[in-house]
C-alpha cells in the first residue's frame, strides 16, 4: 500500500482522486495549496504526489509562478524528497508552464479533462520503479 499525496485545490476532484487512490488499495493524503503541500511531502514522505499545477502559491513563492511548480521545485530540491515521483495534473494550457513541467523528469503529465484509466496506469508505473 502506497502513500499518495493529492496537491489538488478544487474540493471534487482532490475527493474523486481520493477515492480512485483508496480504490486501488492505497492511502491518499490531501493538500489544497503550495505550503500544504511542502509541507505534507515532507512530514508524511508519500510515494507519490498528485500535483496540479494550478494550485495557489503561497506568499514566498509569490503569484508570478503557478503554486504547482513551486511545490515541484521544492520538493526536488530538498534531499528528502527529491526521489519522490511527480504526476503534474492541469487545465490550464500555457506551454511555457508546460514546458517547465516537463523539464523537471516528472513520472507523468496529464491534462483536464484526462482518463482516469491512463492516470493511473502512470501512477501504478511510477510506483513499480
Amino acid at each position: 500500500m502506497a502513500k499518495i499525496l493529492i496537491v489538488e485545490d478544487a474540493t471534487d476532484v482532490a475527493k474523486a482522486l481520493a477515492l480512485r487512490v483508496t480504490s486501488r488499495g492505497h492511502t491518499p493524503i490531501l493538500a489544497a495549496d503550495a505550503a500544504a503541500g511542502t509541507a505534507l511531502a515532507k512530514a508524511e514522505r508519500p510515494d507519490l504526489v498528485l500535483l496540479d499545477i494550478a494550485i495557489p502559491p503561497d506568499q514566498e513563492w509569490g503569484v508570478a509562478r503557478a503554486g504547482g511548480i513551486a511545490v515541484a521545485h521544492r520538493l526536488r530540491a530538498d534531499a528528502d524528497t527529491q526521489t519522490i515521483p511527480i504526476i503534474f495534473l492541469t487545465a490550464g494550457s500555457d506551454d511555457t508552464i508546460r514546458q517547465t513541467a516537463l523539464a523537471m523528469d516528472p513520472a507523468g503529465f496529464f491534462q483536464k479533462p484526462y482518463s482516469a484509466d491512463l492516470l493511473f496506469q502512470a501512477v501504478e508505473n511510477a510506483l513499480s520503479h
